[in-house]
């Protein structure tokens, strides 16, 4: 091979490997803000539950004032507080079934992206090595040939003395 073929055999492969390491950046960028995105889910998550709680309070409170209404005799309202206590509770294992399936999917969302980044972090240094390694082989070529030119040319210039 010409050294010349050399060379360009390596600037293309600095080339690719320049573009090779803003990609590998890209990645771990894209995974911080997954990160970040999973941690304001999560907070989103605890004020939901707070929000839960608070409710669960007042109903409590209103639970206690109707036991002592009861006691006045407001069989009607007694009622409509019962059926509003289910709907309230059949709603609160619903919201309960929904964060859970929410989490669930996120979870796994979120993992199988990493593992994707993971896996095309891995190829990427992969590639990034194989590379490196072309390289260093194509240096050494280019120093054999420079080494040999010079030889053919001390060995042309002793024999043009001679």
């Amino acid at each position: 091979m010409k050294e010349s073929e050399l060379a360009k055999m390596v600037s293309i492969a600095e080339f690719e490997l320049n573009d090779l390491i803003p990609l590998a950046a890209s990645r771990k960028t894209s995974a911080e803000q997954i990160d970040k995105e999973l941690e304001m889910l999560k907070k989103n998550m605890d004020e939901t539950k707070q929000r839960i709680s608070a409710k669960r309070e007042k109903f409590v409170e209103l639970c206690d004032s109707f036991q002592n209404d009861i006691g006045k005799g407001n069989n009607d309202e007694l009622t409509i507080i019962l059926s509003e206590k289910k709907a309230l509770e059949s709603e609160k294992h619903d919201l309960n079934m929904k964060i859970h399936a929410l989490q669930t999917s996120t979870r796994e969302y979120l993992e199988e992206i990493l593992e994707e980044i993971q896996n095309s972090s891995s190829g990427l240094e992969a590639e990034i090595q194989r590379r490196m390694s072309e390289k260093a082989e194509l240096l050494k070529d280019i120093g054999d040939l420079k080494n040999l030119l010079c030889s053919i040319s001390l060995s042309e210039d002793s024999s043009m003395k001679s």
